[in-house]
């Protein structure tokens, strides 16, 4: 488990721009019309500017929508050549059936061509019983948001949105939750894009593609978008669904079931234990990657006004430089909601236990 929570702190750590300098957050978006892209609006939200990256460099885009309300956000970014998505026409999205999720999750660590993952349609609403949301197994993960959601025959029924916060659901019932993740269906993206009059392509549910297949069509009208945000401390955080008001049993003796999640409890903080560990480990390597970056580009920076090194090997070098404190920042930034994470189970046990007179 320590291993795992390493790994997942690395993919974090390494996902964001450092807020002391001009800081960039990444999502995913997927052509329904040409020039158009489809997103979500927590991806968009307080951007300076936004561009899509394409094979060829990056298109500036501007917004033409954005509904806070059921987090879609529609582009228009000119120059994109490739296909465009369609949509599923008529027919219920079925309890169980295949899905498939393509996006740019966890830029830097993750491959930059994309990341392909399938699942099933695990509920018809989203969390506390929301409609026009589905529940979906197929993995997640920051980045992923925006992305198109599709069934076998490669037509997409939703928008990804979001993934349960896993530490914060712990804390509230004493166990992890596993592959709860969200989408919004196509119902309300049919309703958003008909308010912005934008016409799209549809298709009827037919033989299911091979997975290959689905990846590659997928592939062709997904787009990975970057917000430069308006200002540093502006950042727009990646949408997790919290457990609200999970219920608290009242506890008066130890019985069986009160000691199985006091042993519940004992293991979350025994993992929250282990993702600070390795997130401090990771914040001592960056801080050493940092160095030899800044002392490289100081070293190119001069041979460039002297002449003796390339524009473009200078702000390689500076950028290396920005994503090494980036790191660092994401790395501080975890460590201190894991330490927010353990305050939060530590001070509910505190309270469980004067309850049952200990």
């Amino acid at each position: 488990m320590a291993k795992n929570c390493t790994l997942f702190v690395v993919a974090l750590a390494i996902a964001y721009f450092a807020p002391a300098v001009a800081a960039q957050v990444s999502g995913t978006a997927f052509a329904i019309a040409p020039g158009l892209l489809v997103t979500n609006q927590h991806v968009v939200a307080g951007c300076r500017s936004i561009e899509a990256v394409v094979a060829d460099g990056r298109r500036t885009g501007s917004i033409v929508d954005a509904d806070s309300q059921i987090d879609l956000a529609l582009l228009r970014v000119s120059g994109i050549k490739g296909a465009t998505a369609r949509l599923r026409r008529g027919g219920s999205i079925r309890l169980g059936e295949s899905v498939f999720v393509f996006g740019f999750p966890l830029v830097g660590a993750l491959s930059s061509s994309g990341n392909f993952t399938s699942g099933l349609v695990s509920a018809l609403r989203g969390l506390k019983d929301a409609p026009g949301e589905l529940q979906i197994t197929a993995p997640v993960q920051p980045g992923n948001s925006g992305g198109p959601l599709i069934d076998s025959s490669g037509l997409v029924i939703g928008v990804v949105q979001a993934k349960l916060d896993a530490i914060r659901t712990a804390i509230a019932i004493g166990d992890i939750p596993q592959n709860v993740n969200f989408a919004i269906s196509r119902d309300v993206l049919v309703k958003f894009l008909a308010k912005n009059k934008v016409s799209f392509a549809e298709g009827a549910v037919s033989k299911p593609l091979d997975t290959e297949r689905l990846a590659e069509l997928a592939q062709s009208f997904t787009y990975r978008v970057v917000c430069n945000p308006q200002s540093a401390t502006k950042r727009p955080a990646p949408v997790v669904r919290h457990q609200p008001n999970a219920p608290q049993p009242e506890v008066t003796k130890r019985s069986p079931a009160e000691l199985e999640k006091a042993e519940a409890r004992a293991s979350v903080i025994q993992k929250i234990k282990e993702t600070r560990a390795g997130a401090q480990k990771l914040l001592e390597l960056h801080e050493a990657e940092r160095k030899r970056a800044e002392e490289r580009y100081e070293q190119l920076k001069d041979r460039y006004y002297k002449g003796l090194a390339s524009r473009n090997d200078t702000l390689e070098a500076e950028q290396e430089l920005l994503r090494a404190m980036a790191r660092i920042d994401e790395d501080k930034r975890w460590i201190a909601e894991t330490d927010q994470a353990m305050a939060e189970v530590l001070e509910r046990d505190q309270v469980l236990r004067r309850d049952q007179g200990k």
